[in-house]
């Protein structure tokens, strides 16, 4: 085999060994950060309902986060909410008649 020919099946090599080796990285990468964690979760559903986010965050909400986590933690938050608004205006309305 000539110095070419071995130059080009070393070179080749090369490649497919760094094309694996990203492959390999890629794979790692989404198989760790394949769901969004409780706390990213509950992260999220709290800023929508102030209505701020960023960007980046909202990306990685769309393709990483599961539609019914932010559904459950949602009314979970909707529910505290309405409870203790309701328990302030009852704590105000009997320090007013009282």
């Amino acid at each position: 085999m000539s110095d070419s020919n071995k130059s080009k099946t070393n070179l080749s090599r090369d490649e497919a060994n760094q094309h694996a080796d990203a492959s390999a990285a890629e794979k790692r990468d989404v198989g760790l950060e394949e769901s969004m964690s409780l706390w990213e979760t509950t992260q999220s559903v709290l800023y929508a309902m102030l209505g701020v986010q960023k960007s980046k965050n909202a990306k990685r909400d769309f393709t990483k986060g599961k539609a019914s986590h932010f559904i459950i933690i949602g009314i979970a938050f909707g529910i505290l909410f309405v409870l203790v608004v309701a328990m302030c205006v009852s704590v105000i309305l009997s320090l007013a008649t009282s």
